[in-house]
């Protein structure tokens, strides 16, 4: 173990990309890690510019409408830090080498780490000038895909499966040393929300690869370099591009058809075989819930389920007790959970103590942990935090919680965090290195943990295809909280009549287990509910309810807040969407600034929303403006009567700033 890791910061200019300020926020905020100087990188010799249909489209579609690549200046993370101007030559067609001037000065920092956070191909002496080496992201699962553009041939290939690695470069392209690798599914219809969750949940590594070098300083040295021989890819030519629209729009029509025409219904099954020797095809499948309901996930013991009983139309979950007779036929059932938010996923876990139930509750930021048999919380667990099918494992010592988290930008079902505790109840402590791993293919938690031939195994979903699309079993062979790992020995296909997917494996007795299944029904009522709400809601894309008083800035409402028309950092077009959901009646209180430095002096700004219509005319300065909503989605249109220029280079026409949107609840 070091003292403190000490980094350097390779940028090309005074901004950094949304995703790259993630981990140099947790550089500047550990007190593990020092970020000793930025270097500049600077050459002489121009990029190829030349122009493509691929260029063109990326430029226009692609780049601005990623919410990774959103523009951060570089001060504002890390303070006054003067940056070291690192001169570069090129040498052939892409390589680029640091000057001996420059090398001299970056050895003088004596620093562990080099970061890289530009994008052209650097060699040489520049890659030993670090003790660690200099680090950088190869977005691409480089076993297949080395060059780029980055997800473009995943998806032009349809692909499912996306992959990144983390590696400490050397002179061989994408096949450095790597330090993390990680898997995630492909959005087949969007190569934006491809690259948008690849490039933030692969932002995380940095930090846990960072915590490993301080706790083991010699880790890296450990690491053998890729061994690839792949493919290198180039940009895509006209005739390729073209084919990638099309193919883009078609998915895109067939998905959209398909949501209407289809939904997923799940049901649960018995299987009369232990846990440890699952056949999922001797399941005993429950009578089938119609729409708007379906149930799964499901807990229990002889005579009794705990089951996710789901309605499509509130979009809640509720937690069932499903009570069965000896032949194990439901005789009723009544509500275990109903806060009036979703519950899912009600882990069971006996403990000397009792039978305790950890639901997720994702919408609240907070886990509760109940008991079995009377219902009662017993505490909350890890608040503030959207975590993702809470599974605890008891390991005679300590209390390991498994789960994945979930963020805008993705889907909660790649990266596995790992927390621990003396206590069932808490507090809980993060593992080391969490993310302690990132594949979709076997990290979201899928059920109850078992003991086989002396080794703790765990269930886990398989996500790559489709949600829920199978289950992986893994063995753990190391847990403690600075070490995780665990191996794929077995997986459970879905099989008929539920042929479309299976997400979950429990206990149930000793001598048998239940599991999920789901398959696409059709429904005639569901089709006219789906055609009315969606011409009457917009969709908010996972985005979390408001239910708690806050202020929200452009840095910290992407959680909760859907815009339109809004840049990054708050400046709107002449016309702009924000759309919400809250949980009460709710006074919402637009900060708005409108700057002096236009020609206009003076702005008329009109909100609507439902049964709210609302003009102002503001002058220059800032203002708040304040609309009162009803519980429900939310979609706030704000028109302005002009637009302008942004000062200097900026290109963009704005109207105004939204500086905060405060939400305060109305006592009913």
């Amino acid at each position: 173990m070091v003292a403190t890791v000490r980094v350097g910061l390779l940028v090309s200019s005074d901004t950094v990309h949304a995703f790259e300020a993630n981990y140099i926020e947790d550089i500047v905020g550990d007190k593990r890690f020092e970020l000793v100087r930025v270097l500049l990188f600077q050459t002489d010799q121009p990029t190829d510019s030349r122009e493509s249909f691929w260029s063109r489209w990326s430029n226009k579609y692609l780049y601005p409408h990623m919410t990774a690549l959103a523009s951060r200046k570089l001060q504002e993370i890390v303070g006054p830090n003067e940056p070291l101007k690192v001169q570069f030559i090129k040498k052939g067609k892409f390589s680029y080498y640091a000057t001996d001037a420059s090398l001299a000065a970056v050895q003088s920092l004596n620093l562990d780490v080099i970061l890289s956070c530009q994008y052209r191909i650097i060699r040489g002496k520049i890659l030993g000038m670090a003790k660690a080496g200099v680090w950088s992201f190869h977005t691409d699962d480089e076993e297949h895909y080395r060059g780029g553009p980055a997800g473009f041939w995943e998806i032009y290939h349809g692909d499912p499966l996306n992959g990144a690695i983390l590696q400490k470069l050397t002179d061989k392209l994408d096949g450095g040393v790597i330090l993390r690798k990680g898997w995630f599914a492909t959005d087949l219809c969007s190569l934006s929300r491809t690259q948008d969750q690849v490039l933030f949940e692969s932002a995380a590594w940095v930090k846990s690869a960072l915590l490993e070098l301080w706790n083991s300083p010699d880790y890296v040295v450990s690491l053998k370099p890729s061994s690839t021989s792949a493919k290198v890819y180039r940009d895509p030519t006209n005739l390729q591009m073209l084919r990638f629209l099309i193919t883009l729009g078609y998915r895109k029509a067939i998905k959209f058809i398909k949501s209407f025409l289809f939904y997923e219904a799940w049901n649960v099954a018995i299987v009369q075989t232990p846990i440890n020797e699952v056949n999922a095809g001797l399941a005993e499948w429950f009578p089938e819930r119609k729409w708007p309901y379906f149930q799964a996930d499901p807990f229990g013991e002889p005579g009794r389920l705990l089951v996710e009983e789901y309605n499509y139309q509130t979009g809640i979950g509720v937690i069932k007790t499903v009570f069965l007779d000896s032949n194990n036929l439901e005789t009723s059932r009544k509500t275990f959970i109903d806060s009036k938010r979703h519950h899912s996923y009600p882990f069971i876990l006996k403990t000397d103590e009792g039978v305790f139930v950890i639901p997720e509750s994702l919408q609240r930021k907070s886990t509760s942990v109940y008991r079995l048999d009377t219902g009662s919380v017993e505490g909350e667990v890890l608040k503030g935090l959207p975590i993702i099918d809470p599974s605890i494992h008891f390991d005679g010592e300590l209390y390991w919680l498994f789960c994945t988290c979930s963020t805008p930008v993705s889907d909660g079902n790649a990266s596995l965090f790992l927390f621990h505790s003396k206590n069932i109840r808490g507090p809980y402590s993060p593992h080391l290195l969490n993310p302690v791993k990132s594949d979709v293919r076997c990290s979201r938690p899928a059920g109850s943990f078992f003991n086989k031939e002396g080794k703790w195994h765990r269930p886990a979903q398989d996500c790559s295809r489709t949600y829920g699309g199978a289950i992986s079993i893994l063995r753990i062979e190391s847990l403690s909280p600075t070490e995780f790992e665990e191996t794929v020995v077995s997986r459970i296909e879905p099989v008929a009549p539920y042929s479309e997917g299976t997400h979950h494996l429990s206990t149930f007795g000793d001598s048998a287990c239940v599991v999920d299944g789901k398959r696409n029904a059709f429904s005639l009522r569901r089709l006219i509910w789906k055609l009315f709400h969606t011409l009457r809601d917009p969709k908010l894309n996972h985005l979390l309810p408001i239910d708690t008083p806050c202020t929200l800035t452009f840095n910290s409402w992407q959680s909760y807040v859907q815009t339109q028309g809004v840049w990054e950092d708050g400046w709107c077009a002449k016309s702009c969407v924000f759309r919400f959901e809250t949980t009460r009646l709710t006074t919402l209180h637009f900060l708005v600034e409108f700057p002096g430095w236009q020609k206009v002096t003076r702005q008329m700004l009109k909100l609507s929303a439902k049964g709210v219509n609302v003009r102002r005319h503001i002058e220059p300065g800032t203002v708040k403006i304040k609309i009162t909503l009803v519980p429900g989605v939310q979609k706030v249109r704000i028109l302005a009567s002009t637009i302008f220029n942004m000062p200097g280079t900026d290109p963009r026409k704005c109207a105004f700033q939204i500086k905060e949107l405060d939400f305060q609840f109305i006592d009913e």
